[in-house]
C-alpha cells in the first residue's frame, strides 16, 4: 500500500506539470500570434521596399500598414527592440 506521504507528493508533481503545461500552452500562443505578426510586419517592409523611390499611395499604404503592425507588438518584444526602434525601450550601452 502507498504511504500518504509518496502520495501527496505525487499529487503534488501532478499539480506542478499541469501548470506547467498550461504555462507551455500559453507560451505557444503568444509565440504563433508573434510569429503571425512578423509575417505580416515582413511582408508589408517587402511592399514598402519594393516602391520605396515611387511616391505613390501604395508606398504611403504599405508604410501606414507597417507602422500599425508594429504597434501590434507585445511589450516584451518593443522592450527587446534595437536601440534604434522609435518606441524601444533600450538605449545603446555607453
Amino acid at each position: 500500500m502507498l504511504d500518504s506521504a509518496s502520495t501527496d507528493e505525487a499529487v503534488h508533481e501532478t499539480k506542478i506539470d499541469w501548470r506547467e503545461y498550461v504555462d507551455l500552452r500559453a507560451e505557444i500562443k503568444c509565440l504563433k500570434a508573434e510569429r503571425k505578426l512578423f509575417l505580416e510586419m515582413a511582408s508589408a517592409a517587402a511592399l514598402l521596399l519594393r516602391d520605396l523611390d515611387a511616391d505613390t499611395f501604395e508606398t504611403h499604404e504599405a508604410a501606414e500598414l507597417l507602422h500599425g503592425l508594429l504597434q501590434q507588438l507585445p511589450s516584451q518584444a518593443v522592450a527587446e527592440a534595437p536601440y534604434w526602434w522609435p518606441n524601444a525601450e533600450t538605449r545603446p550601452h555607453a
